[in-house]
């Protein structure tokens, strides 16, 4: 696709009022209503639990507003916290790079490999719904205002169409999915054409039965200093969460308030309901061996602890 659009480390897509999105099929499979013509390629439906998944941008506007898409649609099916969100970098079983690009009224989903563009003007909550928009896509949904057996969308399709939902052509005023969009993304993941349907149904029926103690809900990234080897850490937790990370010591005592290996965050800003914060030192120093493992003990909607790692780039 010979466009004019710039790599951004991750990647977005805008449109201008009557929006236009296109998505790249790789084969023509056969979905049922409202799922995507190439549902068999859909990214992040078909991850499998405890699976991980590697989103990778450049500002945190974009990481936040990814964050969210993926725990709205996820959460939708029942999958969210049983799968794992990476920095980039840090290895995955799925990447997805989002990429700002110079052109107007257009945005973009790639099936593979995991792309999104976005039209480098949308901004705040214009970019917000549209990222919502394309990772619907991801989860196996196809455009909700073509006509039958047009551009991303299988041949069988429902009766009427609905272009006030995200997956509509009017979805850049919201932020939030709709009650259609649930519908869809539901019978997207009980489809027989998604390969991990089975699985996740034997998962989530397990996990009702035998529920586990709540998990950490946060993602970690790496947040470039100018100086290549030597980056600092960026943490978005639920707003109002207070945290504590340290570096993981072999044989070292649980990660916890007051610690004396307990690293020092800033708070940088506040999205969509999260509070990003930023190591306030560089911690090139851990990365000798090319990657760093940390632990973080999270409190205010539930004590929780969990490990993650950053590799060097």
């Amino acid at each position: 696709m010979a466009r004019n659009w710039k790599s951004i480390v991750f990647a977005l897509a805008a449109t201008i009022s009557a929006v236009s999105c296109r998505s790249i099929e790789p084969d023509g499979g056969r979905a049922k209503w409202g799922i995507h013509s190439s549902a068999r390629g859909a990214n992040i439906l078909n991850i499998l639990p405890g699976q991980s998944v590697e989103v990778c941008a450049g500002d945190q506007e974009t990481i936040a507003a990814s964050h969210d898409a993926i725990k709205q649609w996820s959460e939708a099916i029942g999958r969210w916290g049983h799968f794992k969100i990476n920095n980039c970098g840090s290895g995955s079983n799925l990447r997805i790079n989002m990429s700002l690009f110079n052109e107007i009224g257009l945005n973009y989903f790639t099936i593979n490999p995991g792309q999104i563009y976005i039209a480098s003007f949308a901004q705040g909550n214009f970019r917000k719904a549209i990222i919502l928009h394309e990772y619907g896509h991801s989860f196996g949904l196809c455009d909700q205002y073509m006509d039958a057996g047009q551009a991303n969308c299988s041949d069988d399709r429902a009766p009427r169409q609905n272009n006030n939902e995200v997956m509509g052509s009017t979805h850049e005023g919201k932020l939030r999915l709709t009650p259609g969009d649930i519908a869809g993304v539901r019978q997207a993941a009980a489809s027989p054409v998604v390969r991990s349907t089975r699985v996740w149904q034997q998962y989530l029926t397990n996990l009702s039965q035998n529920p586990p103690a709540p998990a950490a809900d946060f993602f970690a990234m790496v947040m470039d200093t100018g100086t290549p080897g030597n980056p600092k850490v960026a943490v978005s937790v639920p707003a109002g969460t207070a945290l504590t990370v340290c570096p993981v010591v072999a044989g070292g005592a649980t990660c916890a308030p007051g610690s004396s290996r307990a690293m020092e965050f800033v708070k940088s800003q506040s999205v969509n309901n999260r509070d990003i914060y930023i190591s306030k030192n560089p911690v090139g120093n851990l990365l000798a061996a090319g990657k760093a493992q940390f632990e973080i003990s999270t409190s205010g909607s539930g004590n929780t602890t969990a490990k993650f790692q950053i590799t060097k780039r």
